[in-house]
């Protein structure tokens, strides 16, 4: 019977099929297969899925009687549009904004469920989570983009343009053929809810074993974390693959970019007191300067003066200058 290692693991861009190549490699269950990483994601190695409780029933039991020693299965929340048909009879895009939150509310009881339902079968599941200082980077640094139904797109652009006609057709802030007007508009109407829960550990039932980790932990400490995965799991360590892993580990680990986010309350608040801070290393994006602005329009009360501003200012004081009283009605 093959031996199911559980990863719990809803959020995409977090890094879920390096972590289960990892585990994989190193316990030697798989050959390295890192000549075929793409340098934006490693999704050329498989990794079973399942989306919420019957689904994820149905997936153990195949799974169980496979010929593999072992295997990974990543346990995902259901798609939005699944639900509401389940509950509505319609696709998510078309229901109301109170039938949202109920649907939103269902997917997060039934994750619930499936996750204690695991538990009292005895798996130990791998919880990652997101750092809360990590989580924008899913808009600005987006390596899969995929909606609330579970297509994929291309670039994050693509998926920003469906969300808008699916949400935002009859908005009244229609002009944005400008760089300028559209960093704006996404400003006031782009609300993406990337984190369903504050904590995952709020889900699970904490008196049973579990590991838990952070994006923090997966992008910056994993070789650290990963011995003690393996052992808790009762899985072989392989030191060869171990320091082999290590040379792929550091490549992959730099498409990650989590320095923005985790200084952007120093820049929110240089850009509002006239402080002094260069934005150079940041590597300033469109959906970054976007963030900026969302951030000073919705929790400050402030905007830019944006007209022909193609990109912004390399330094907070220069936007700071730029800064006047919001006029939107939000």
């Amino acid at each position: 019977m093959t031996t199911i290692n559980i990863i719990v693991s809803p959020y995409h861009n977090i890094g879920t099929h390096f972590f289960s190549w990892s585990l994989n490699f190193v316990a030697g269950n798989v050959e390295n297969n890192s000549e075929c990483f793409n340098g934006i994601n490693w999704h050329h190695s498989k990794i079973d899925s399942s989306f919420g409780l019957e689904n994820t029933k149905e997936t153990i039991e195949e799974l169980s009687n496979t010929s593999e020693k072992f295997t990974n299965l990543n346990v995902i929340l259901r798609y939005l549009d699944d639900i509401s048909h389940d509950l509505y009879r319609k696709e998510f895009k078309e229901i109301s904004v109170d039938q949202r939150t109920a649907v939103e509310k269902a997917n997060i009881d039934d994750y619930k469920k499936t996750l204690r339902w695991l538990q009292k079968q005895n798996f130990i599941p791998i919880i990652l989570d997101y750092n809360n200082n990590d989580i924008s980077s899913v808009i600005y640094n987006d390596r899969f983009a995929v909606d609330w139904t579970g297509k994929n797109y291309s670039t994050h652009d693509d998926v920003v343009s469906v969300y808008e006609k699916a949400f935002f057709a009859d908005n009244i802030y229609t002009n944005d053929s400008s760089i300028w007007d559209r960093r704006e508009k996404l400003a006031l109407i782009y609300h993406k809810k990337v984190k369903v829960v504050d904590s995952l550990l709020s889900l699970i039932d904490n008196q049973l074993p579990h590991l838990y980790y952070t994006s923090d932990d997966i992008w910056n400490n994993l070789d650290s974390v990963l011995p003690e995965i393996l052992e808790t799991l009762n899985l072989p360590f392989n030191h060869d693959n171990f320091v082999e892993w290590k040379k792929q580990y550091n490549i992959w680990r730099k498409v990650h970019d989590y320095c923005f986010s985790r200084h952007f309350d120093r820049i929110i608040d240089s850009i509002k007191h006239n402080k002094y801070m260069s934005l150079k290393r940041f590597n300033m994006n469109f959906y970054k300067e976007m963030l900026i602005q969302q951030e000073l329009i919705k929790n400050h009360n402030l905007n830019f003066k944006t007209w022909k501003l193609e990109k912004f200012p390399d330094n907070t004081q220069d936007l700071h200058k730029l800064l006047e009283p919001n006029c939107h009605i939000l």
